[in-house]
């Protein structure tokens, strides 16, 4: 889809070709970002041995088992499995979310430590220029708190 009454659908080999409002896609080109769908893949998440208060994340003094989700504005859209036990976790088992972004939506990144009774909130941070994040292929580094490390990749999935 060209974006409607502008520019759109010149060819491109990197999200830097394509205008301000517009993504790469490997079929159309430039294409208008907005309403469109793409793949969110968490690839790694890394907590601190001790949580924020300087305590053990479990009780008797027992790791983190992190899960990773991923939010728009109104909705949890996926999360990762748990990884049991370790403050480092690499996701190579399909943890890809696919959403539809509009103009206005919020995209978030949500960090659990999972445990038997409830997961507890670790870290987390929203975006609201989403679009930035599809420009640069991603994120990696601290969240919101700054205790948390998450690394995801997103790009369009059309």
């Amino acid at each position: 889809m060209c974006k409607p009454g502008g520019k759109g659908c010149e060819s491109c080999s990197a999200q830097t070709d394509c205008g301000a409002d517009d993504v790469c896609t490997v079929l159309s080109g430039c294409t208008w970002a907005a309403g469109e769908s793409y793949d969110i893949t968490i690839e790694s998440v890394t907590f601190p041995e001790k949580d924020a208060a300087g305590a053990a994340w479990d009780a008797f003094g027992g790791l983190p088992d992190p899960k990773v989700c991923v939010q728009d504005d109104t909705k949890v859209l996926g999360c990762t499995a748990t990884k049991s036990d370790t403050t480092s976790a690499w996701f190579f088992d399909g943890n890809v979310v696919t959403a539809t972004l509009w103009s206005t939506s919020k995209l978030c990144v949500s960090v659990y430590d999972v445990d038997a009774v409830s997961d507890d909130y670790a870290d987390g941070s929203c975006w609201n220029s989403w679009l930035k994040l599809v420009k640069s292929g991603g994120y990696s580094g601290y969240l919101y708190k700054g205790l948390v490390q998450v690394g995801f990749t997103i790009e369009p999935s059309f």
